[in-house]
């Protein structure tokens, strides 16, 4: 007896295998598995709420702290409370300079665990700050594995 109401589920047309192994790497996240073995405390500063909200999705599984304000980031960070920091380069109020510089004068070497992030436009100020501090700048948008390399990077356990 069969129920007249019954649905059916949609046939979906099957793929070739090729299609099928590419489909499932797509899905793999490579970065998921290479995760720090410890939880990063991670302070994330940007102007845009947007683009924080995602790299906090993105740093799932760590402790995320964030904020839209470079001077209550400089508070913030200054505590002592993160192990790193990611923060934009071009912000209004106090920019990501300004947060690195406020840093170091007031918490000297912790400036050493800022990674900048930019949408790739520099003035000539950030063009040479960069080349002359060594400091490093990832591109957005993000690159999955580059944002948790920096995390290994700065917080890897110390043996």
């Amino acid at each position: 007896m069969t129920d007249a109401h019954a649905t059916r589920a949609p046939e979906v047309p099957a793929l070739d295998s090729n299609a099928n192994a590419a489909a499932a790497s797509s899905l793999r996240a490579p970065a998921i598995a290479r995760r720090p073995q410890v939880t990063a405390r991670v302070l994330v500063v940007d102007d845009e709420e947007l683009v924080a909200t995602a790299l906090r999705r993105l740093l799932r599984g760590q402790q995320v702290t964030v904020s839209l304000s470079g001077a209550d980031a400089t508070e913030l960070f200054c505590r002592g409370d993160f192990d790193l920091m990611f923060c934009d380069l071009m912000m209004p109020g106090a920019s990501g300079l300004d947060v690195w510089h406020a840093v170091r004068e007031r918490s000297p070497g912790l400036e050493e665990r800022i990674v900048f992030m930019s949408g790739g436009t520099f003035t000539a100020r950030v063009e040479s700050f960069l080349a002359d501090h060594r400091c490093t700048c990832i591109d957005k948008p993000f690159d999955v594995q580059e944002i948790w390399s920096q995390v290994r990077r700065l917080c890897a356990p110390v043996p």
